[in-house]
């Protein structure tokens, strides 16, 4: 038996042939370059990451080297703060010892906040001629902080008040 294709059957095998091998070929194309694609972008991904990563790890370095060269001096500063707050404290507490202290010591009663002393000026004597209130700071440069400067303003105004509780014995 023998098979008889006609010469037209035969193009369009081949031309289908063709197309689908043609259209195989696209397909093939498409999905390398796509591949290609995912592949590069990747790539890009981790080398930035290892860059970030070994920038990170020289700002590290650069940090603990600094860090190192300026230890002492950073220590130094501290332990001069904290000397410079204790000398303050006990400056606070030792005021109406000191010579520059204008009242008698047996009128002044220590607060600490936010103002340090209240001075009864005169009631040790049995005289009191005022009360006043006193901000003891040391260092070249003393300001007083916001709650001390809203304690200075209300003194100043005259928004000062006296007031008696009396506790009921139920």
């Amino acid at each position: 038996m023998e098979l008889s294709i006609s010469q037209n059957t035969l193009w369009i095998i081949v031309a289908v042939t063709a197309l689908a091998f043609v259209y195989l070929l696209i397909k093939y194309i498409g999905l390398r370059w796509n591949i290609d694609r995912s592949v590069e972008r990747r790539f890009e991904q981790w080398r930035d990451a290892d860059r970030y990563r070994e920038v990170e790890k020289a700002a590290h370095q650069e940090s603990m080297a600094w860090r190192q060269q300026h230890e002492k001096r950073i220590r130094e500063d501290a332990i001069k703060r904290s000397e410079a707050v204790i000398k303050g404290k006990a400056t606070e507490h030792m005021m109406p010892y000191l010579p520059d202290f204008h009242y008698d010591p047996s009128d002044a009663r220590f607060i600490g906040a936010p103002i340090d002393f209240i001075v009864f000026d005169g009631l040790s004597e049995g005289q009191l001629r005022s009360i006043v209130f006193v901000e003891v700071k040391t260092g070249h440069r003393p300001t007083l902080n916001q709650r001390e400067k809203q304690v200075e303003e209300a003194v100043l105004a005259g928004r000062v008040e006296h007031d008696i509780m009396h506790v009921k014995d139920e």
